[in-house]
This record gives C-alpha cells, structure tokens and sequence, in this order.
C-alpha cells in the first residue's frame, strides 16, 4: 500500500512465499514480483480486513485500531494492530513466510530528516522502532502536514527474524 498524501509517500509492502514461490500481497513495489489476488476487502469502524487467495492457501490481513469512545485511554492511543491469518484451501500443508515492512516515512513530514532506528528483544517480542531524530512536537500545522514525532514500533511475537536497515545514504 501506498498512501500519498500530498504527493508524499508513506510506503508499506507485503510479501508471501508460498512453497518457495513470492508473491506481493501489499504495496506499490516491487513491481515484478507477480500479485497475489485480492478476494474482498472489509472496511468497519475499527477494523480493514483484506482477504486474499491463490495457490492453496487463503491469506486475511486486518488492520485494527481500537478506537471505542467509552475508553478515552484506549481512544487516544495511536496505535494499529496488523494480524495476519492463514490456512490451506487446497487441504495440504504449505510452507510460509511472510515479509511486511513499511518505510521510516511514517514518522517524518519530509524525507530529508534524520531518523534513528532501533531494534530491540524483549521476552519473546521482537520489536523495530523508528523515529525522527528531531521529535518536533506539534511544531508544523496546517494542510500538508504529516506527524514529525512520536515512535513506530513493529513487534512481532516470536519472531525466527526480524531486522531493519540501519542506515540508508
């Protein structure tokens, strides 16, 4: 998925290799990698479901945000929650990995800005973090803007490997 906002992009990717064989699931790029089908797409109050199909295997991929008035805490959280869920169609067993990653342009209103990235194990959690070195706290306004502070983090709960690009000149 791409979302431009004001001509500026905010990348994510999604990757399956089903039985040795990649497809792209999510995202602009990469554009040679052949696409696996979309079946349906689900949009709730709270929740995006996609649900994509091909080569004996279903793949749902839901993006939560938790957002219930009753609970100002949980409301005011910035937070999203991506889950992916599998099963086989065809009844046999498939070999899977998935790769999902989205840029540091989350976190920067323009991409010339410093960002730090982290990575870090915590019980069983793997957990990328990405943040602008400069943490201008609500300093922009107006339209065209996007957040310049705050921290992303990816976790992901036992994880075999998880890593990031530390630097990018």
């Amino acid at each position: 998925m791409e979302y431009p906002l004001g001509g500026h992009v905010q990348a994510m990717c999604g990757l399956i290799r089903i039985d040795g064989l990649t497809l792209h699931f999510m995202g602009m790029e990469p554009t040679y990698i052949p696409v696996l089908t979309q079946k349906s797409v689900t949009v709730a109050a709270t929740t995006t479901a996609f649900v994509f199909e091909g080569y004996g295997i279903s793949l749902n991929v839901e993006f939560l945000s938790p957002l219930l008035p009753k609970d100002l805490d949980l409301l005011t959280r910035p937070v999203i929650y991506v889950t992916f869920t599998l099963h086989a169609t065809d009844g046999n067993e498939h070999s899977i990995e998935i790769y999902f990653d989205n840029t540091a342009e989350l976190v920067v209103n323009e991409t010339n800005p410093k960002v730090i990235a982290a990575q870090q194990h915590i019980k069983d959690m793997e957990i990328l973090s990405f943040q602008s070195d400069e943490q201008a706290i609500l300093v922009r306004k107006g339209d065209d803007v996007r957040i310049d502070w705050g921290i992303q983090y990816l976790a992901i709960s036992g994880a075999t490997q998880m890593s990031n690009l530390e630097r990018c000149d």
